[in-house]
């Protein structure tokens, strides 16, 4: 090819060169232990990565990932990720191969770290007052609860005395009218006292007594039995012509001084 007098060669383009790979800034190595329990194994494998990290460790930032699941009698298999302090202050991720697996190794940095761990503590205080709070309301209200069943229980006791105030004074105006019906309120306390005790004692055990009146000193009475109600009375009974119903009939007794003004003791003998 004419270079047109110039002396100059043909025009050569250079290949291109490959990058050198960037060399890992993560050291790796695996790690056994003896079996026993996860914490143990856990607590070993951290002290033979301290004693035979490659750089003194206050220089390097280390940490620990167990490569197999634990098991009862198994040895613990770890992998041990190193890295030097300077690298890892701003963060470092990389992916490493352990025993033939791909693992990815990740170093946060010191700032990153502590907000993790104070938005965390920040978490978990929010929880705390959370659970105060809530644990104080539970506690308000299941004290309201109480003291508005004890008012409940107040006001159901009040409500019980006066039910039975009431009832109690509707009974005695019902007695009261009973009484004034009857006409008892002619006779003195003595007097009823007496009569009742008469009653009790004059009448027989086969006498029923259904109803029982008084008027102006004199006693009704509504017996049920054919025969006579009273043995031996000392005071002037005296029957229905006709019963008041069926198999009642009514008896009217006599007050005691109204027997002696009609039989009158005989004189004594001698007498004029």
């Amino acid at each position: 090819m004419n270079d047109g007098g110039f002396g100059l060669g043909p025009r050569v383009r250079p290949e291109p060169q490959a990058e050198a790979p960037k060399a890992s800034r993560v050291f790796v190595r695996s790690i056994a232990t003896a079996p026993g329990l996860p914490w143990d194994q856990m607590r070993a494998a951290d002290l033979d990565a301290r004693m035979s990290a490659p750089l003194p460790i206050m220089d390097l930032a280390y940490q620990l990932k167990r490569l197999a699941p634990w098991a009862p009698g198994q040895t613990g298999q770890f992998a041990c990720f190193y890295a030097r302090r300077a690298d890892a202050r701003d963060g470092l991720t990389e992916e490493v191969e352990v025993e033939g697996r791909r693992l990815v190794a990740r170093f946060s940095s010191p700032v990153a770290a502590a907000r993790q761990r104070a938005w965390m503590l920040g978490l978990a205080g929010a929880f705390a007052v959370a659970f105060a709070v809530g644990t104080v309301a539970i506690g308000a209200a299941l004290s309201a609860r109480v003291d508005a069943d004890a008012r409940l229980a107040r006001l159901e006791a009040e409500l019980e005395q006066r039910n039975h105030a009431l009832a109690a004074r509707t009974r005695s105006l019902a007695e009261g009218a009973a009484l004034e019906n009857s006409g008892i309120v002619d006779h003195d306390l003595d007097h009823v006292l007496a009569d009742l005790a008469w009653v009790a004692a004059s009448k027989t055990d086969e006498t029923r007594l259904l109803s029982w009146y008084w008027d102006h000193g004199y006693m009704a009475l509504e017996v049920r039995s054919e025969a006579a109600p009273f043995v031996a009375p000392d005071r002037m009974v005296k029957r229905s012509a006709r019963p008041v119903r069926r198999g009642v009939w009514l008896y009217g007794v006599a007050p005691a001084n109204a027997v002696s003004a009609a039989n009158p003791p005989a004189p004594p003998q001698g007498a004029p």
